[in-house]
């Protein structure tokens, strides 16, 4: 069973592009975006792994892509990737009206 599993998590890490991001906190800026390969809790699994790239950004739109395979507590959530707005902070009193 062992062999098996990393036959799978060979042939997922194979398919990843060199631009994926693998690694526990990683993130990519993407125009007004960051994209966030977040694996908080991926010692729940006994092995596995998730990537995440960026695909595209253009003005209020990006795209993403995630592979994962994991074993072990399958109930239990070990990752995700999310995508967050960069924006300038602005205090409430100073919005002065909201467009539609």
């Amino acid at each position: 069973m062992k062999s098996l599993v990393n036959i799978v998590i060979a042939a997922l890490l194979l398919s990843v592009s060199a631009a994926d991001m693998c690694g526990k906190w990683r993130l990519s800026k993407a125009g007004k975006y960051i994209v966030y390969n977040n694996l908080w809790n991926q010692g729940a699994a006994s092995s596995g792994s998730q990537c995440t790239g960026v695909d595209s950004a253009s003005g209020s739109t990006v795209a993403w892509h995630t592979s994962y395979s994991w074993s072990g507590a399958p109930t239990e959530v070990k990752s995700y990737s999310n995508a967050a707005l960069v924006f300038s902070k602005k205090q409430i009193k100073n919005i002065k009206s909201i467009p539609t």
